[in-house]
């Protein structure tokens, strides 16, 4: 009860603020962005889908590390035959899931990373990199025993996909088609990454 009426307590403060500020008109806070930008709806879906996945893999991960924290608390892990690295295995995918699912909601790495706080998206691409590959080295015997087949996949697929975003000759494909490999491509890994911490979950 406690934390339900902290919840909704945040709720109305965070209205009262987007009500006070003057930045933005508060409409464009709260209306839905076709209805905004006046433009079809099926814009953008399948990113849309994409920022869908990333935060179904957020609560995924987040509850299950929750779960796993609450069960070891009461039952000893050997009897559970769950690792102890599994809470904070999960809990540490579960932010980066969260914090990629902001980025792609928000357009964190094209647009208010590189304007607001002078960084490329060069540096940004590399910054996450460079985290992912701390947790793959620090869960690195707990995910070789998850069957990461999925995961990896997931990783090389993004991987593909961001050089596709970087490299890829226009000249060879059309612009379509270009799009269509990147954010097709994307949209696969995140699926796979989601399907991953769904199965060991």
């Amino acid at each position: 009860r406690l934390s339900l009426f902290i919840g909704c307590l945040s709720w109305l403060v965070l209205m009262a603020i987007a009500r006070g500020q003057s930045l933005v008109p508060v409409e464009y806070l709260t209306r839905d962005p076709a209805t905004i930008a006046d433009h079809p709806e099926y814009y953008g879906a399948l990113s849309n889908i994409g920022v869908l996945l990333w935060n179904a893999s957020a609560v995924v991960c987040l509850m299950g590390a929750l779960q796993i924290r609450a069960m070891m608390s009461k039952v000893p892990s050997s009897y559970l035959k769950i690792s102890r690295e599994s809470s904070p295995f999960l809990a540490s995918f579960g932010i980066v899931s969260g914090i990629l699912c902001l980025d792609d909601l928000f357009l964190l790495h094209e647009s208010i990373i590189p304007n607001k706080l002078n960084l490329s998206e060069e540096v940004v691409f590399i910054s996450y990199g460079i985290a992912l590959m701390c947790l793959l080295i620090r869960f690195r015997r707990l995910i070789v025993s998850t069957g990461p087949g999925a995961l990896l996949t997931s990783l090389l697929i993004f991987a593909i996909s961001i050089t596709a975003d970087k490299g890829l000759p226009l000249t060879a494909i059309t612009e379509q088609d270009g799009y269509l490999i990147e954010d097709g491509l994307k949209l696969l890994a995140i699926f796979l990454w989601l399907a991953y911490f769904v199965c060991i979950t």
